[in-house]
């Protein structure tokens, strides 16, 4: 266990000892401990330079299926995605809304932003018009965990 772990432990009170037992089961349920451990690991690493290294890490916290494919397809194309190729191939009803949480979230924690921009040549919709889609890209940010050691003292 890290130490938050331990501090938690020894903290708990007798009638928080049993919190995370379901009722009729007897099982503990680990998904606190789980996400203190993956927080805690985070803030004693140094943030690694590549994007695919951050996103590792971002993984380790992540636990929504649809975030987790999101990630995993935009780290395997650098060049970027076009929000309906993210929807189609990650099975997302509405991308924006799930990289939108992600930004505030989990990547901001490990540096890294789900940029959008325009398509340098705009698509045409099956009406003739002009489409509004983006393409995706992860970008490395300045920013990463409070408290994480950059390699700086």
């Amino acid at each position: 266990m890290t130490k938050i772990a331990n501090e938690l432990s020894a903290n708990e009170s007798p009638a928080g000892a049993t919190a995370g037992l379901h009722e009729n089961s007897g099982s503990a349920s680990t998904t606190d401990t789980n996400s203190i451990t993956n927080l805690q690991v985070l803030h004693h690493e140094v943030l690694p330079d590549t994007i695919s290294g951050r996103v590792s890490l971002a993984l380790r916290i992540v636990t929504a299926p649809q975030k987790i494919r999101i990630l995993n397809y935009l780290v395997d194309r650098p060049e970027g995605a076009y929000t309906h190729e993210i929807a189609r191939d990650c099975a997302v009803c509405w991308p924006p809304n799930r990289l939108g949480e992600l930004n505030h979230g989990v990547l901001a924690r490990v540096g890294l932003y789900a940029l959008c921009q325009r398509p340098a040549i705009p698509l045409t919709n099956r009406y003739g018009g002009t489409s509004d889609v983006h393409v995706w890209h992860l970008v490395k940010t300045d920013g990463g965990l409070v408290g994480v050691n950059n390699g700086q003292s």
